[in-house]
């Protein structure tokens, strides 16, 4: 299987001032490339999908573009958010999305699920682990104190 892995795109991101998205959007596009010369069989994007927790309409809009494109090649992705993302925002429409092809874990509650991906060569187990602050795995296991 052909997994294609980034990470750190920080969609929106602004350096001194100039915003980086004609940059960032060219970037996909070559991704987009690479994946159809490569014949990636899946995308995984892991963490700092966006520069913010809530990023702006030009961020929000060339991510919808590379993701509708990415979906017309065939490919599904895979997007885990990062510390810069906001996991439950991210996750708006996922279960629709993964319809799609395109699959967003949500925030961490304690467990993961796993995707069950299958080619020619055998199975894959996938496991997204979204940023989580230790403080939410402590909520989700109180100690007797």
């Amino acid at each position: 299987m052909r997994i294609m892995h980034t990470s750190d795109l920080h969609i929106g991101k602004s350096v001194h001032g100039l915003s980086m998205l004609e940059d960032q959007k060219f970037i996909l596009e070559q991704m987009l490339r690479m994946i159809e010369n490569e014949e990636a069989d899946v995308l995984v994007i892991a963490g700092d999908v966006y520069d913010r927790t809530v990023p702006n309409e030009g961020a929000v809009s060339i991510l919808d573009d590379f993701l509708t494109r990415l979906h017309e090649m065939g490919c599904p992705a895979f997007i885990i958010p990062g510390n810069h993302d906001s996991a439950t925002r991210m996750s708006f429409g996922s279960t629709l999305l993964a319809k799609q092809g395109v699959h967003i874990a949500d925030e961490f509650k304690g467990g993961m699920e796993k995707h069950v991906l299958e080619d020619a060569h055998g199975t894959v187990n996938l496991y997204m682990v979204p940023f989580f602050k230790p403080s939410v795995v402590r909520s989700l296991n109180p100690r007797p104190r």
